[in-house]
């Protein structure tokens, strides 16, 4: 289920979650220790120890997304905004690299909003 959710944030080919050989070595080094089963912390551990190298790529993904698509934003509400008659004079004193700023970090953070 992790690596479906990784899997999908991907603009690259599928990612595959470890093979069974290396989930079976990791259960028989638990049991090694007398562990039969672990902790949700430890289950978290394990598995971002597995995706690491993956989760730096869909960070990357993400923030090329945001940084690409921002300014695009910015100019095209400011082209927008001066349009309209009573918004036309504010729009042209708010800064575009602020409304590029508002962008990025709204589409940062709505990239992770899921819906049912």
């Amino acid at each position: 289920m992790v690596y479906n959710s990784v899997n999908k944030q991907f603009l690259s080919p599928h990612k595959e979650p470890p093979s069974m050989e290396i989930v079976a070595n990791k259960s028989k080094d638990l049991r090694s220790e007398g562990k039969e089963a672990i902790g949700r912390e430890e289950f978290y551990q394990l598995i971002t120890k597995w995706i690491e190298k993956d989760m730096r790529i869909v960070l990357i993904h993400r923030l090329l997304v945001a940084l690409l698509a921002s300014p695009l934003l910015a100019v095209q509400t400011k082209n927008l905004g001066r349009q309209l008659p009573r918004v036309g004079e504010a729009v042209e004193k708010i800064p575009t690299p602020l409304i590029a700023t508002v962008y990025s970090a709204g589409i940062i953070l709505l990239q992770d909003i899921r819906t049912s």
